[in-house]
């Protein structure tokens, strides 16, 4: 699980299309996966870094606004 994927995503001023695309993959698993569906560390990592952020930073709860 990701459960800080929407706020670093949000933070960075992606939306979800923009991401995937940029990733190259479908918006609906983005989608999934912000909802709670399991990532390939693999896709964990492209996302991180598409982020700026450490696969850790993406697993801990969001940051308290």
């Amino acid at each position: 699980m990701l459960p800080s994927l929407v706020y670093w995503r949000a933070q960075r001023g992606f939306t979800q299309e923009r991401l995937a695309e940029r990733l190259g993959m479908h918006r609906n698993t983005l989608w999934g996966i912000e909802a709670g569906h399991p990532a390939f560390m693999r896709t964990a990592r492209l996302l991180a870094s598409a982020l700026h952020v450490q696969v850790a930073d993406l697993q801990r709860s969001p940051p308290e606004s």
